[in-house]
């Protein structure tokens, strides 16, 4: 009996080192491919289907979390200057859409566990996740939760500011396009949403769920709400 438990035993010790082996050739190619161009079509799904939560991941103060919550105090947070240097002249226009994104997630009643968990899914069978929850309970009950990068987030953000350099304006169009909180966040500018009515005789209400309805001469890529909200912010100051 003895020998028969030895030979089990050095059959387990085997099976074990060669699933950490596999563990560790699995976790380097998931590495290798997120730091690679063969990403690039993900990450810029990512951007152009999950615009916001895309830059506020990119974006992100050093290891400062994304996003925080404790009991009803929700906060998240980003680097404006990162956001000025991702897309130049529409960089003020996008740092002001994003100051609404706190209300859109309340609006639509969402957790921020829902809205700052995202993957890039290269195949069915594999997601990578961004962003992870970390919980930390305090007295009475409280909590406080924090969305921080994971490791894998951590490795890929080079690859993410890559393809924003390749085409942020490309990217800022398509994401109008597909992304439905980008017209959303528009509409919550109160201020900007006005100035739309007076300059074009358009309320962007009628077209939150059909951008691409737009009269064209407001919905290309050379010209759309991005150019328009620009246009905008310069005659505030």
């Amino acid at each position: 009996m003895s020998s028969l438990t030895d030979v089990y035993r050095s059959k387990l010790s085997v099976l074990h080192e060669e699933k950490r082996s596999l563990d560790e050739l699995y976790e380097k190619a998931i590495m290798d491919y997120l730091v690679s161009d063969k990403a690039h079509k993900e990450i810029r799904r990512c951007y152009t289907e999950l615009f916001c939560t895309t830059v506020l991941f990119t974006a992100t103060k050093g290891a400062e979390p994304i996003a925080f919550e404790e009991q009803y105090d929700y906060q998240y947070t980003w680097d404006p200057e990162k956001v000025n240097r991702y897309f130049g002249t529409y960089g003020p226009a996008v740092n002001r859409a994003l100051s609404y994104v706190g209300k859109s997630i309340n609006n639509a009643s969402m957790s921020y566990d829902d809205y700052f968990t995202f993957s890039l899914t290269p195949f069915e069978s594999l997601r990578i996740l961004m962003t992870e929850e970390q919980t930390e309970w305090m007295e009475s009950f409280r909590y406080e939760n924090h969305y921080f990068r994971t490791r894998y987030g951590d490795a890929a953000v080079h690859n993410f500011e890559k393809v924003l350099e390749q085409d942020a304006k490309g990217i800022l169009y398509d994401a109008l396009q597909n992304d439905t909180e980008v017209l959303t966040i528009m509409i919550l500018d109160d201020e900007f949403e006005s100035y739309v009515q007076d300059e074009f005789d358009i309320s962007l209400q009628d077209y939150e769920d059909r951008v691409n309805e737009l009269p064209e001469h407001l919905n290309t890529k050379e010209n759309n709400l991005w150019d328009i909200y620009v246009t905008f912010l310069s005659t505030r100051r």
